[in-house]
């Protein structure tokens, strides 16, 4: 349980139920892991879009425009690639330091706020010889925020709470392992 939030005894499981946010929408906090597979997905969507808008070797630091509020991203973006007669291969690499600021996104009409550390790398290979070809492809993500604030929509319901986050997915895996805790101190673990 986070510093703070011991001191508001019966107040803050009171807190967990309904409320209202900034915009006086009723919310409700995470409480479950479907909620909490929510919160992740909105959240790398997010971040998946700003690092989409992000340019190649841009210039630190790079604001990108939401629909509203802004995400500022500092780090690095490269992309490589070789080609000859036998073989050519290719490598992208993201890793990124996003500041969301109010950010809504074009997918969604909810905002996200906090600092979030985002890594994408992708990396693809084809050899051929005078008879055949082969290939090899890794893709590889994480992100990861010690306290980011999010409002979504799941199953009809609008939520809002502030998470710590890390989540990644490995090589040769689609799945994400990812472990989110909500501001009331409840620890969701769980494969995506």
């Amino acid at each position: 349980m986070r510093a703070g939030w011991r001191w508001v005894g019966f107040l803050g499981a009171v807190l967990v139920g309904a409320c209202s946010d900034s915009t006086g929408v009723s919310t409700k906090s995470i409480t479950t892991r479907g909620e909490a597979e929510a919160a992740f997905a909105f959240l790398r969507g997010a971040c998946a879009q700003v690092d989409h808008l992000v340019s190649v070797d841009f210039a630190n630091p790079m604001v990108v425009a939401g629909v509203a509020g802004t995400a500022s991203v500092t780090g690095s973006k490269t992309s490589t690639s070789y080609s000859s007669s036998y073989s050519s291969s290719s490598s992208h690499t993201s890793n990124l330091t996003i500041t969301f600021d109010g950010y809504t996104a074009t997918s969604g009409p909810f905002p996200v706020s906090g600092a979030v550390a985002w890594y994408d790398y992708v990396y693809s290979r084809t050899a051929c010889s005078s008879s055949s070809c082969a290939s090899s492809y890794d893709h590889t993500e994480s992100l990861s925020s010690s306290a980011v604030t999010l409002t979504f929509e799941y199953n009809g319901a609008t939520y809002h709470d502030v998470i710590d986050i890390y989540a990644s997915s490995p090589d040769y895996s689609p799945t994400w392992h990812v472990s989110l805790t909500n501001q009331a101190g409840t620890n969701f673990d769980f494969d995506y």
